[in-house]
């Protein structure tokens, strides 16, 4: 069966009516339903079980907290949220491996952009290598639920999509996404034995010469200062992970390509894949990625956190407004049964609509 595989371009805000171009891939039609986007519960926060059970509204509010207890009073109040599918008030008390249910407006949901494109396309395998921007989510997670890269494809395909990897939202290039829930199986069994190699690119601040390699371990922040840490400090702050013994292992190599105006171009290659994990490792060896909001700031949170509190986006001193930080997969490997499926990104593309990368990018021409 011929299905019109259509997909977004141009770079249309969610709220936007977007132009599409049609491409045509042979797909099995789906019978299934749609994957649902709920959050299965478990105990949040390192509870103890003999404390009280807990409700739906003490969840939400701990859990998510960027939302206020009176938002999320409200939002239950309207039914937006629900429980194994089922419509539930404040009190209603939770048990685990519940599935909970957010059925919000998607105007409700800050902007992205949604602008994607299909790479590439095994069709034996079934998996499509595709090229998001820097400004949407992968998969479901804090504020977005279906302002993401995986909802957007679920809509235009009618079909349930398998991402095999994640990018950062505002980390730009190539995801592998699976068509069937057999081929993100195999594509996961890939992963996991080191046949797939990713290679990014990214711009640092600071001048680095000479190629790095750094193999420090990566934790969450709050496993190591506990609930404390994270207990009245602003969402970004929740989210950092650092390097310490304690974490898992991961190794980043970083070399060089050329450098102007106290910035590197930089190609990046991993092991292992951790969250965050470049991120960290550039911020160890002091050259954290221009426009990060959550590294290379110290424990400071401001100013990097405002386009998260207020809207507004941070100054990075001397470059101007950087709305993302400058790091784009853009290779990525995969030794599949029948041999090496290679997939490219170009992140000049990316990369130079921000001026201070025009020196960047001409040298390396």
């Amino acid at each position: 069966l011929k299905l019109q595989f259509l997909y977004f371009i141009g770079g249309h805000a969610a709220t936007m009516n977007p132009k599409r171009r049609k491409m045509e891939v042979s797909l099995r039609p789906c019978e299934e339903p749609l994957n649902d986007d709920g959050v299965s519960y478990c105990r949040y926060g390192g509870v103890k079980r003999t404390e009280p059970p807990e409700t739906i509204l003490e969840y939400v509010c701990k859990r998510f907290s960027y939302y206020g207890e009176e938002k999320w009073r409200d939002k239950i109040k309207k039914g937006l949220l629900s429980v194994d599918k089922m419509p539930v008030n404040e009190t209603f008390v939770l048990k685990g491996g519940m599935k909970i249910g957010l059925n919000t407006p998607r105007e409700e949901e800050p902007e992205v952009d949604l602008e994607y494109e299909v790479l590439d396309y095994d069709k034996k395998h079934e998996l499509l290598a595709v090229e998001k921007s820097g400004n949407i989510p992968v998969s479901p997670s804090g504020k977005y639920r279906k302002n993401t890269l995986s909802y957007e494809m679920q809509n235009t395909l009618q079909r349930n999509v398998w991402p095999a990897h994640r990018l950062d939202k505002e980390t730009s290039g190539i995801v592998v996404v699976a068509l069937s829930e057999e081929a993100s199986s195999y594509v996961g069994t890939l992963f996991s034995s080191g046949k797939v190699t990713k290679q990014y690119h990214a711009v640092l601040r600071g001048i680095l010469k000479e190629e790095v390699q750094v193999d420090k371990p990566v934790t969450p922040m709050h496993t190591l200062l506990g609930e404390e840490y994270c207990k009245d400090c602003k969402p970004m702050k929740k989210i950092r992970m650092t390097t310490h013994p304690s974490g898992k292992p991961c190794k980043t190599t970083f070399t060089p390509v050329t450098w102007a105006q106290d910035l590197t171009l930089v190609k990046v290659v991993i092991e292992q894949g951790r969250t965050h994990q470049i991120r960290v490792h550039a911020e160890a060896i002091a050259h954290p990625i221009l426009g990060d909001k959550v590294y290379g700031h110290g424990d400071s949170t401001e100013p990097q956190s405002l386009r998260w509190t207020t809207g507004k986006e941070p100054m990075t001193t001397p470059y101007g407004v950087i709305d993302r930080h400058l790091l784009h997969a853009s290779s990525v490997r995969v030794q599949t049964s029948t041999g090496t499926w290679e997939v490219t990104s170009d992140y000049r593309k990316f990369f130079g609509k921000y001026g201070c990368c025009t020196a960047l990018l001409s040298a390396e021409s």
